[in-house]
């Protein structure tokens, strides 16, 4: 929804400011993490109680080696490359319940006294998961706020694109109006670069759903937060800036996203309307047909033996999932 909420929700100092526990989940991420632990580090510098947890997808770049590098920053191979929601789960055990977890891509910067101000976000009464304002490296905003995906959304994107921001605030999926993103406000959820997620909101929901490998994980996990009764918040105060696709951008990575989307749909509807909706994303992408990563899409989801040809989860020679 595009509702803003009171300016006068939260009132929080930094002396109240919860433990928080950056985890940042990697993936050839050896050029882009420095600038990462090297912001954390400024802000923990502030008097914040922040550490950071690094979890591994099996990275052949020499992203352990830079990690390694920071001794106040713990670092954990995950065992392969399972995928965003397996790692964020591993990295989730091995922090204190009592602290709050602070979800990160590597490939984003947190401008200075970010962190401070979204965890000032967690002091407003009923909020599980707070999201800052994204923006680009060049501090361009990026429409990161989220609609729950619906066939008629899906049909109005399918069709109309970034053309559907001329519509009113809630027929696409994306929430497209700059206005959207000035106040804080509640919101239905947000992309996943960076989720700051309360110790009581991590008990409540539990594990993210490893069956998304990529792509649609974020979703089903702030779903099941405002199943809860908790809420999302967006609070613009808080910035950071975000590369995007710092850790692979290909054909295959975009039909695995339109695969997770309808199996996302299809775990909380019944088969016809499943069945709907997964016709809106081929639409989606038989309007793109001449576009390589359309092209792959549809027939992924044509086909589960060209599904079965997408990134999935794998584990280093000798291993075993």
């Amino acid at each position: 929804m595009c509702r803003a909420t009171s300016a006068t929700e939260a009132d929080a100092s930094a002396s109240n400011h919860p433990p928080c526990t950056a985890l940042i989940v990697t993936y050839q991420s050896a050029r882009q993490i420095p600038r990462l632990l090297d912001a954390l580090d400024r802000e923990r510098r502030t008097g914040l109680d922040l550490d950071v947890l690094v979890v591994d997808n099996d990275s052949q770049d020499g992203t352990p080696d830079v990690v390694r590098g920071y001794d106040w920053v713990r670092f954990v191979p995950s065992g392969g490359n399972l995928g965003y929601a397996a790692a964020i789960n591993i990295g989730s055990r091995l922090v204190s319940e009592d602290r709050a977890i602070l979800v990160l891509n590597p490939d984003i910067v947190p401008l200075e006294g970010s962190l401070g101000r979204l965890l000032d976000g967690l002091a407003v009464s009923g909020v599980g998961v707070v999201a800052p304002r994204l923006e680009t490296m060049e501090g361009q905003l990026s429409k990161s706020l989220r609609h729950e995906p619906s066939i008629g959304r899906a049909l109005v994107d399918a069709l109309l694109g970034e053309h559907a921001s001329r519509l009113p605030c809630g027929a696409s999926g994306i929430v497209w109006p700059d206005s959207a993103y000035v106040a804080a406000r509640h919101c239905e959820w947000a992309t996943g670069a960076a989720l700051l997620i309360s110790p009581n909101c991590r008990s409540a929901v539990g594990d993210w759903d490893e069956r998304y490998f990529l792509y649609c994980e974020e979703t089903d996990y702030l779903r099941r937060v405002r199943a809860t009764g908790l809420h999302v918040r967006y609070e613009p105060t808080s910035v950071v800036r975000h590369v995007g696709g710092a850790s692979g951008v290909s054909d295959g990575l975009h039909a695995r996203g339109a695969v997770s989307m309808v199996r996302y749909y299809r775990r909380y509807h019944g088969p016809i309307p499943s069945m709907v909706f997964r016709g809106m994303i081929m639409l989606h992408q038989l309007v793109r047909w001449r576009r390589s990563e359309s092209g792959l899409a549809l027939r992924a989801l044509l086909s589960r033996s060209v599904q079965a040809t997408l990134p999935a989860p794998s584990f280093p020679s000798g291993q075993q999932e």
